[in-house]
């Protein structure tokens, strides 16, 4: 994986955190998650930046980064 560190990726913040931890949801593959909303925050140690966070849309650009099975909001 080739990391583009100088890139800049939006983020599409869809719903609180509150509201998508709470929120009624399924676990998918990630192939599967791309344009739902995350109910997990994904976070890689070292260096423990969140990858994506609770109700944040998941983009094309997360799956290199994204467990096999995601949980999302349904």
């Amino acid at each position: 994986v080739k990391l583009a560190w100088n890139h800049h990726w939006p983020i599409e913040q869809a719903l609180s955190p509150r509201q998508a931890f709470f929120a009624h949801g399924a676990t998918v593959s990630k192939a599967l998650a791309v344009g739902r909303l995350a109910r997990q925050t994904v976070v890689y140690c070292p260096p423990g930046i969140p990858v994506l966070c609770h109700g944040e849309r998941v983009q094309p650009h997360h799956l290199p980064f994204l467990p096999d099975q995601l949980a999302v909001v349904l």
